[in-house]
This record gives structure tokens, C-alpha cells and sequence, in this order.
């Protein structure tokens, strides 16, 4: 067992009340059952404010009732009232990990930071150089995965290795290194489809046929795959208005290393989720729409691009559904069919 995680996450540090935008209001701040009866059992004076403020949502998550979009126990300077009253250890597990975020795998626990966090996305695009993953032993937590898991598991890795390497290709532009991902990507998928599990693992992914290959995105198609039901942040409407009045997608302002490492960023964060929907092609088109779609943001606001990192990561990755909705909004090539499948050795 190990822990894999960008090189530079242990340095992350919460900017606290200094930072420019609070992960303390906007959004719903879940809170995990064991914090809840913690605070269900807790005897201070801040016991009837906790119990009072507790909601549960129609999923049955326990979360804090906002004040004017805020949480109830954000103070004035920026800090947090529990925190400074009960310490770190009162904290839920939401308010405590943010921006951090782990996913457990058979043989690792991957880690990582989420951009939307203005401080993550700050050090993110302060970058000379892109990510590298460094790993670590950790204690054997004694679970044993089935040949099935691990056969997936190491297939859907070395297709992220894959993208990760040709992210980072030398010689080529960022745009470039994104389109050869993507391409390989789609190629991959087909294998996937057909239960070519061994080929995927052991790296025999042939070339996507040219008529595969789709083109960028519009600024108007762009502005509708990532158009938001319920927005966190008020401008977000107007902005994707002015993106789709964009006759075409600007150059992107940020440098190479800025787009690699976010594209990075995106892939690192959602490149095993194919373990569980099968898809290896939507987080490398959820990076390319992305850098897009941040070019065009750009061109029609006068916010900084970490400004518009965050915006645009907390718009998509607040909701559950969201990924979803950008999933069916991008386009993301069709499985192969059922007789397709068959065609193929099963896994």
C-alpha cells in the first residue's frame, strides 16, 4: 500500500482569513455523521447554535444552513467560530480536508488539490515546471482486491500514465500535447468498450482512426456544456453569454507550463473515475474544454486567471451533477455498441 500525490501538496497552506474568497460561503457545507454527533453530543455554549443550524437536504445530507449565502460560523475577519472556539478537531471532515482531496484505489491512495480553492489554484499557476507525483509507503490497511479490481485498476492507470506523458511531450505546444492526449484518449476507449482489458494495461492502444478526431469546441458550445442549473456565482450566466457572443476561441493568455499543469490538475483528479462509469475519454476532454473555455473567460472579463480557475473549477465541481451535465454537453464520443462488444475477448 502507498500514497501517490502531486510534488508539491505537502507545501499547500490555508491562507485562513487572509484568503480573497472563503470556502466558507456560496456553497453547502456538508457535514460528515461523525461530526454531527459530535455536535448532537457536544455541552458548551455553542451547542444550541450547532443544533439550530443543522439541516438535512432532500438526499439526506446533514449540512449548515446558510446566512445571506454564508456559513452561520463564519466570522467578520474571515475566520471560523468553531475553530477558534472548539479547535481544528471540531471542524467537519469538509471544512477539515478542503481543498484536499483523496480517493482510495486496491493498491494506493491517491491525493491531490482542488483548484478551486484560490490559494490551490494561485500555487498551481505559479508553477516553472508541471506536476510530478511523488509516492510513499503506507501502512497495509489489509484489504485484499479481487484479480477483477486489480485488472481494471492497473488498465485504467496506465491509460492516465499515458496522458499524463503525452501532456508533458517536449517540442509541442500545450494545445498540441492536448489533442495527441485526447486522441489517444478515444482510442483507448474502444478498447475499453470491447472488455480489451490485458491490451489496455499492457499499453497496446492503436491509433484513433482519423475520422475519430472531433473539432475544438465553439465559444457557444462551450458556454452551454458548462451552463449551470443553479450557478454559485452570480456573474457566471452573464460571463458564458458574453463567451458564446465570441465568434471564435482567443488564444489562451495563460503560459504552456499554467495550461499543462492544470490539465494535469483535472486528469490527476479524475482519471480513475473510469473505474466506476467506464469512461477514460471525459477527463481529458474536461481539460481541453476547460482551457478553452478559460481563454474565452479571458477575453470577456477582467478577472486574473486564477480568479477564473476558481471560478470556473467551484461552477463544475460543486455539484454532484455537474460532471454529468458537462459529460453529456461535451459530446463525449458514443460506447461501442453491444454487438461491437461481443466481436471482442471479454475481460
Amino acid at each position: 500500500m502507498y500514497q501517490t500525490r502531486p510534488d508539491d501538496y505537502a507545501a499547500f497552506r490555508c491562507l485562513a482569513g487572509a484568503c480573497p474568497q472563503t470556502c466558507c460561503a456560496a456553497w453547502e457545507i456538508v457535514v460528515d455523521p461523525d461530526a454531527q454527533d459530535a455536535y448532537l453530543r457536544l455541552q458548551h455554549p455553542l451547542a444550541a447554535k450547532l443544533r439550530r443550524v443543522l439541516r438535512v437536504d432532500s438526499e439526506g445530507d446533514t449540512y449548515f444552513a446558510q446566512t445571506d449565502g454564508r456559513c452561520p460560523f463564519l466570522c467578520a475577519d474571515g475566520l471560523c467560530e468553531l475553530q477558534r472556539t472548539l479547535g481544528e478537531q471540531s471542524l467537519c471532515r469538509t471544512c477539515r480536508d478542503f481543498p484536499r482531496w483523496e480517493v482510495l484505489l486496491c493498491d494506493r491512495v491517491e491525493r491531490g488539490l482542488s483548484p478551486a480553492c484560490p490559494e490551490a489554484a494561485r500555487r498551481l499557476l505559479a508553477r516553472t515546471a508541471p506536476l510530478r507525483f511523488v509516492s510513499a509507503p503506507l501502512p497495509d490497511d489489509g484489504y485484499v482486491p479481487g484479480a477483477r479490481e486489480r485488472r481494471l485498476t492497473a488498465a485504467v492507470t496506465a491509460v492516465r500514465d499515458r496522458v499524463f506523458a503525452l501532456l508533458v511531450r517536449p517540442g509541442h505546444t500545450a494545445e498540441e500535447n492536448l489533442a495527441a492526449a485526447l486522441d489517444f484518449a478515444r482510442a483507448a476507449q474502444r478498447l475499453l468498450d470491447r472488455h480489451r482489458i490485458a491490451a489496455l494495461a499492457a499499453g497496446k492502444v492503436p491509433a484513433v482512426p482519423a475520422d475519430v478526431a472531433a473539432e475544438p469546441m465553439a465559444p457557444a458550445a462551450l458556454a452551454a456544456a458548462f451552463a449551470s442549473p443553479e450557478p454559485l456565482d452570480a456573474r457566471w450566466p452573464e460571463l458564458l453569454r458574453r463567451v458564446a457572443a465570441l465568434p471564435a476561441c482567443p488564444p489562451p493568455r495563460m503560459t504552456a507550463v499554467q495550461q499543462t499543469c492544470l490539465a494535469q490538475a483535472i486528469v490527476w483528479r479524475h482519471g480513475m473515475d473510469a473505474l466506476d462509469d467506464r469512461d477514460v475519454v471525459f477527463p481529458v476532454q474536461y481539460a481541453a474544454a476547460t482551457l478553452r473555455l478559460l481563454a474565452c473567460l479571458a477575453a470577456v472579463s477582467d478577472c486574473t486567471d486564477a480568479q477564473l480557475v476558481v471560478l470556473v473549477t467551484r461552477e463544475v465541481e460543486n455539484d454532484p451533477e455537474a460532471l454529468s451535465r458537462l459529460c453529456v454537453g461535451l459530446q463525449i464520443e458514443p460506447k461501442m455498441n453491444a454487438q461491437e462488444a461481443c466481436d471482442d475477448e471479454k475481460m
